[in-house]
């Protein structure tokens, strides 16, 4: 046996397996086997050669390393390993073996990762090709593989067919397992977040409870699978205006993070950063703040300055500040943010387009409203090139732009603006959603100040009618989708 081929299988048995690849135990074992694994398998070539043994252990290393390399937040660096992985799987077992299928997904994800949800898509929409002609419609990896279509569906804009994908997942998942199995859980989830992505927070919560009692009867009340489902649940309940009783579960989500974990763990980052999303909910501030600046201190820590978490760790405490009056500390936070986002996703990633939404509001706050333009202009192109132009994060954008426009006084360029953004808020969440609401009143705002009360009018009324029906619609913060 040569030498390349020893050297690759004693890599691989070195390697942590699979179940520790992802968390914080694995990864210090991997950051040393890295640079190995990249040099042994920069000699193969990349239809893998003649030898099938060295082939299958250099597809197995660059997945791996390349999932090791996605968990830190190195999609950049990450994609090739993938790419070459996928590549020679399919030169070893041809286009439509179950292992295509799996390469075809871990390079989908990482697309997904950094932004390119429409290239994820039809490596998605294959491995479900592959899946369901190996195993069968009504198999439980063809489950997996219409969820994780569906996430990305959900990034494009389309939650309608994301919907009905997970919608026969749970289906699958009902019929193989049973109604109370932890896949079931999963399924039920997922679609619940689907659901509250598209406006519909009270269809998602009967849902999340039903998968939240699944995971405490299966894993009893201090497992980080219930805390998971506690987190998911508490984002529904936000959204439904009942900030309190989110708080109660985040608070019990993070006990049981710390306790599972430890104190300095980045899931207990996420519960901490979303329990202060929370409080900043209830005009806690100074409480909000603490736990901000305790959750980044464990990102920076575990991953690094330039991880997607350690950004939107940055941008969380910034509009805490913001909100303290203090747009000023904020500022540099958030160009800090988006030197990270750039970093690890790219310069088109819609983590840069939130940050760059955060920072044009700050600068605009501060009153520097020519910085915040062409901020709000390059937030707005990524938006419609990642997610399609009828996506609701592009109908923020939308708002944004046209708000600093007015300030500048030009009506004639940001009333358009609104007009398109309260088109897509009412096809996205129906004609009497929070997020219409506001839209709205900002356009009447706009008509009354070029002296149309005429048009303003109705629009005002409309606005009224959805303030009393509804309690307000609450900011998105971190949900978990696990599939």
């Amino acid at each position: 046996m040569d030498s390349l081929a020893v050297a690759l299988g004693l890599l691989r048995a070195a390697a942590p397996g699979d179940d520790v690849l992802r968390s914080p135990e694995g990864w210090p074992r991997w950051s040393v086997l890295l640079p190995h694994v990249l040099t042994a398998t920069g000699h193969v070539p990349d239809d893998g050669g003649e030898n099938s043994a060295v082939a299958q252990d250099c597809s197995y290393l660059l997945d791996r390393a390349g999932t090791f390399l996605q968990a830190h937040g190195r999609y950049v660096e990450a994609t090739p390993l993938l790419e070459r992985a996928l590549a020679i799987k399919e030169a070893v077992h041809g286009p439509d073996h179950p292992d295509v299928a799996t390469g075809l997904n871990n390079l989908a994800m990482v697309l997904q990762d950094v932004g390119d949800a429409a290239a994820a898509r039809p490596l998605l929409e294959r491995a479900l090709v592959i899946a369901e002609a190996v195993y069968g419609p009504d198999h439980p990896d063809v489950a997996t593989g219409l969820s994780n279509l569906a996430t990305v569906l959900r990034d494009l804009g389309d939650a309608a067919a994301a919907r009905s994908l997970l919608e026969r997942a749970l289906v699958i998942a009902e019929a193989v397992h049973g109604r109370d199995h932890p896949d079931v859980a999963i399924r039920l989830s997922n679609l619940a977040m689907v659901l509250r992505a598209s406006g519909d927070a009270a269809a998602a919560r009967p849902l999340v409870e039903r998968a939240l009692a699944i995971a405490e009867a299966m894993h009893g009340p201090d497992h980080p699978v219930v805390a998971t489902r506690l987190n998911n649940l508490a984002t529904v309940l936000r959204d439904l205006g009942d900030a309190a009783a989110a708080r109660s579960l985040l608070e019990r989500a993070l006990v049981i993070a710390e306790a599972v974990y430890g104190p300095d763990h980045p899931v207990v980052a996420i519960r901490l950063s979303n329990l202060a999303t929370v409080l900043r909910d209830l005009g806690d501030a100074a409480a909000a703040r603490s736990l901000l600046e305790r959750a980044l201190v464990i990102a920076e820590a575990v991953y690094g300055p330039d991880h997607p978490d350690v950004a939107t760790g940055l941008n969380n405490l910034a509009m805490v500040l913001q909100d303290v009056g203090d747009a000023a500390a904020a500022r540099p936070l958030l160009e800090r943010a988006l030197v990270s986002a750039e970093a690890a996703c790219g310069p088109d990633h819609p983590v840069v387009a939130t940050v760059l939404n955060n920072l044009a509001t700050v600068l605009r706050y501060l009153g520097d409203t020519a910085a915040a333009r062409p901020l709000l202009e390059r937030a707005l192109v990524i938006a419609e090139a990642v997610q399609g132009r009828d996506h609701p994060d592009v109908a923020t954008g939308l708002n944004n732009l046209a708000t600093v426009l007015q300030d500048v006084g030009d009506t004639a360029a940001a009333r358009p603006l609104l007009e398109r953004a309260a088109a897509i808020a009412e096809v996205v969440h129906g004609p009497d959603h929070p997020v219409v609401a506001t839209v709205l009143n900002n356009l009447a705002v706009l008509l009354r100040e070029v002296g149309d009360t005429a048009a303003a009018r109705p629009l005002l009324e409309r606005v009224v009618v959805i303030d009393e029906a509804a309690s307000g619609l609450a900011q998105s913060y971190s949900e978990e989708t696990v599939t």
